[in-house]
Formats: C-alpha cells, sequence, structure tokens
C-alpha cells in the first residue's frame, strides 16, 4: 500500500502503511458546474479521514464542495466567503471510510471566474478486524 506520491487525486499510504493523504494540488474550480478534485478507493482499510480546503481568493466568491462515498453524498457544504479577502480554509471535516470504498470530492465556485483550491484529506489507516479478534 505504501507510496511516495505527493500530490495527484488518489489516496497515498505511508511506508509503513499507518497513515494515508491525498493532496490535489491546486485544481481550477468554476461556476455552475462541480470540478473533482480528488477520486481514490480503499481496498481492505478503514480510513478515519479529515477533509480539508484552502484557496487564495481575493473576490469573496461563495464555494461549494462535497464528499461522495460509493455515490452516497457524506457532504453538501456552502460556505459565505463575503467576508473572506485573502486565504480561504475551514475546519477540517472529519469522517470513516469504509473498506473497499470509492471517494470523490469536488468543489464548484458560486459565481464570478474561476480561481484554484487545494483539497486535502489525511487519515490513519486501519484493518478491519479479522472473526475472533477483540
Amino acid at each position: 500500500m505504501s507510496s511516495d506520491t505527493v500530490a495527484g487525486n488518489s489516496l497515498q499510504f505511508t511506508n509503513d502503511n499507518k497513515f494515508c493523504y491525498a493532496y490535489s494540488g491546486p485544481v481550477t474550480i468554476t461556476s455552475g458546474a462541480y470540478t473533482e478534485g480528488l477520486n481514490f478507493k480503499t481496498n481492505s482499510e478503514y480510513v478515519v479521514a479529515k477533509f480539508s480546503m484552502s484557496s487564495v481568493e481575493t473576490s469573496g466568491s461563495d464555494l461549494y464542495y462535497k464528499i461522495d462515498i460509493n455515490g452516497v453524498r457524506v457532504l453538501d457544504q456552502f460556505n459565505n466567503n463575503a467576508y473572506q479577502t485573502y486565504t480561504y480554509g475551514f475546519n477540517p471535516f472529519h469522517f470513516i471510510i469504509p473498506p473497499f470504498s470509492n471517494v470523490v470530492i469536488s468543489a464548484q465556485r458560486g459565481s464570478g471566474s474561476d480561481y484554484n483550491v487545494q483539497l486535502v484529506v489525511t487519515g490513519e489507516v486501519g484493518m478491519a478486524q479479522r472473526v475472533g479478534n477483540e
């Protein structure tokens, strides 16, 4: 499971397979349609994850973002950016990703010209208990 990739839209693991991460790098989002920033699958592990997003934004546009796990929406968030003038970020969203899941994280600008966001998922990796283990 381990990998040394830094940016890309797939889930990466540390060499000891205890932690995982996905860094989108800059993703250009537009108004009117969601842009996929991260898309990854888990194997037999589960992940206790947190998602965060940041951007340098000066126009005060609203932002929409969503997380789908296996086609089920687990987060659909709107952030009013009217009072933000330079950096945009929010408190991390904590969630558990089940084994054998497909995770898709997308963002959309409320209005105005395109701008870049960075999407990040970090987490602790766990293995499902085997029958008979306590």
